[in-house]
């Protein structure tokens, strides 16, 4: 098993999928040999390649891993890492409590 990383992400069900930066994808050691593509958000038009990456939702006793689709945004773009709708989604019962400040995560159990 390899190296694993801790990181905050933010949630955002405005995005088909999910987005990281160069820098971090290149510290997590993705495979970034597939043909760039443009990629669009808020900020407009940005360069990336598609790739995919394995996460782990945790906490307490609780423990999810799965792989998810994502673009590697190029060309020195610094942000947060975006966790978009794509197989996420698919995955939880996402409730937005924005009064609270707070989201909450439900498992879907595979059928």
């Amino acid at each position: 098993m390899g190296a694993s990383y801790e990181f905050m992400v933010l949630l955002d069900s405005g995005a088909d999928i999910s987005a990281i930066p160069q820098h971090m994808a290149e510290l997590l050691n993705l495979d970034l040999n597939h043909e760039k593509e443009d990629a669009f958000g808020i900020g407009g038009k940005v360069p990336a390649i598609p790739t995919s990456m394995n996460i782990e939702i945790s906490k307490k006793h609780e423990r999810y891993s799965f792989k998810i689709p994502v673009k590697v945004i190029l060309d020195g773009y610094d942000f947060p890492p975006l966790i978009g709708r794509a197989v996420f989604f698919d995955k939880f019962e996402i409730t937005f409590k924005q009064s609270d400040k707070k989201v909450i995560l439900k498992y879907k159990s595979q059928q």
